[in-house]
């Protein structure tokens, strides 16, 4: 009998020490008289001992909820696992809550429109419509220097510096410019008047 199925005046609050001492019955913590203690008030049925019983089903659901959710490691998901399947009489509460649980994920997920699958050219056009859009200054074209990598263009520009300082060194008058040969002028008297 899980929660769902217990009437507004079933329905007890829970003392924190039982629902530890309940968890700690869960998890198989306890052992000998304490270990049966919780067992007899769990499945007494009588009236006193129903927070037992609620708290019991609080644990289970919680657990349940976290082997459902993939929350659950190792050991402990092990247990949880071999209490919804095994069949026992006192294990049917962990798997009418684990089906129950199911179905209600089915319900919900059943709920939500699958989402649609994005075309195969979906970010190129996004693409081109931000660039026609934008007059380039998003996305623009690529210029020289993003389709050439950086490297590259270093190297070039090494070697046409190399080349230009190569020609200045080697020019004579450390200048690029071509010298024409000049011609030399005569010597003319100055014409100076005396005075």
């Amino acid at each position: 009998m899980t929660n769902a199925a217990h009437s507004a005046d079933d329905l007890v609050d829970v003392p924190d020490a039982v629902l530890a001492k309940v968890t700690d019955y869960v998890d198989d913590k306890l052992t000998g008289d304490d270990r049966t203690d919780v067992e007899t008030k769990i499945r007494s049925g009588e009236r006193a001992d129903r927070a037992w019983a609620q708290a019991y089903e609080e644990v289970v659901i919680i657990k349940v909820t976290d082997f459902v959710d993939g929350k659950l490691q190792g050991t402990e998901k092990t247990a949880v696992e071999t209490r919804i399947q095994s069949g026992k009489p006192e294990d049917a509460v962990w798997k009418q809550t684990h089906d129950d649980m199911t179905e209600a994920s089915k319900v919900i997920s059943g709920m939500r429109p699958p989402k649609p699958k994005a075309p195969e050219q979906f970010v190129e056009h996004v693409t081109e419509t931000i660039h026609k859009r934008s007059a380039g200054r998003f996305f623009a074209r690529r210029t020289l220097g993003d389709r050439v990598p950086f490297g590259v263009l270093l190297i070039v520009a090494l070697l046409a510096l190399g080349v230009v300082g190569y020609l200045l060194w080697s020019s004579p008058t450390g200048s690029l410019k071509v010298d024409k040969p000049r011609e030399v002028p005569k010597h003319r008297p100055l014409d100076i008047e005396r005075p």
